[in-house]
């Protein structure tokens, strides 16, 4: 079925059920509620027509879906703290065909196409942390940033095909990258949650010392 709900754009097959209880949420949730704190994945009603920005996965594969990851789900930013409801299983996804399967109480995120082709094409990706920061977005290409093509759009097949580009040119040493048809969209992505929030916290401080 096609999803219009907020602001998903992929089509979905999602099964409305409890995700695995071997699955430990502990890790992933505090880095959600940290990054909730700092406003970087959140909801203001003055900011992108009231939508909730930003989300977390975290790669977790099954025997049965070696790709499957874990992702925070969809419109669920404004939450302070979540317990498993607030999260999907993304279990099987073509990028080609712009379909995800995934099982949970809630949708994933709008954005996990593009948290999709991370873990397909970096065998080392454990984790990606996609957040709405405005100053290392504005000054991405002096902090050295690579920047998706302005013209793609967030949640799309060109938008994963961009990350693919870029990730496969050898531009993201940091892992880090601006989305730049995306206001304020940042994502970073590594070996561990503790690495990918580390990477983006430091690009945070950087462009804070810029000159505006």
């Amino acid at each position: 079925m096609s999803i219009q709900e907020g602001v998903i754009k992929y089509r979905l097959h999602h099964r409305k059920q409890d995700i695995p209880v071997d699955i430990d949420i502990e890790a992933i949730e505090r880095w959600r509620a940290r990054f909730h704190e700092m406003g970087l994945i959140a909801q203001d009603p003055r900011r992108y027509d009231g939508h909730d920005f930003g989300n977390i996965s975290q790669r977790c594969p099954r025997h049965d879906a070696p790709l499957a990851f874990l992702v925070s789900g969809s419109q669920t930013a404004h939450l302070p703290h979540m317990d498993a409801r607030g999260y999907a299983l993304v279990t099987h996804f073509d990028i080609e065909e712009n379909r995800l399967d995934a099982i949970g109480a809630t949708p994933p995120s709008s954005e996990a196409l593009t948290h999709a082709v991370i873990y397909e094409n970096d065998a080392t990706a454990n984790a990606a942390i996609h957040i709405h920061d405005p100053l290392p977005w504005q000054r991405a290409e002096a902090l050295g940033l690579p920047i998706t093509d302005p013209r793609v759009a967030y949640g799309t097949v060109a938008m994963a095909n961009e990350m693919k580009r870029i990730m496969t040119s050898g531009l993201t040493p940091e892992c880090v990258m601006a989305m730049g048809g995306h206001e304020d969209g940042i994502i970073a992505w590594g070996k561990d949650l503790p690495s990918v929030a580390s990477a983006l916290s430091r690009y945070h401080d950087q462009a804070k010392q810029l000159p505006a």
